[in-house]
């Protein structure tokens, strides 16, 4: 049976209340078999050293402004 992938999209991995949620679920996630691709587009990073496991797949999108198409692009692919 194929693994199941999820992605999980969030601002950043800053200290806060969500951020700490996404970790939480990426860490189930991946402890029950899934595939856990992490998407973010602020790079900051202080909660990734709580990622169980480094097959937890962290992508950066940086967005450069508010009107950046080039992002939405990225985002899709």
């Amino acid at each position: 049976m194929p693994q199941k992938k999820v992605v999980l999209f969030i601002d950043s991995l800053e200290n806060g209340g969500a951020q700490r949620q996404i970790v939480v679920l990426a860490n189930v996630l991946h402890l029950r078999g899934y595939q856990v691709n992490l998407l973010t587009y602020y790079p900051g990073d202080q909660l990734s050293q709580f990622l169980v496991s480094d097959r937890i797949r962290r992508t950066l999108l940086l967005r450069h402004s508010k009107y950046d198409f080039g992002y939405f692009l990225r985002l899709y692919r």
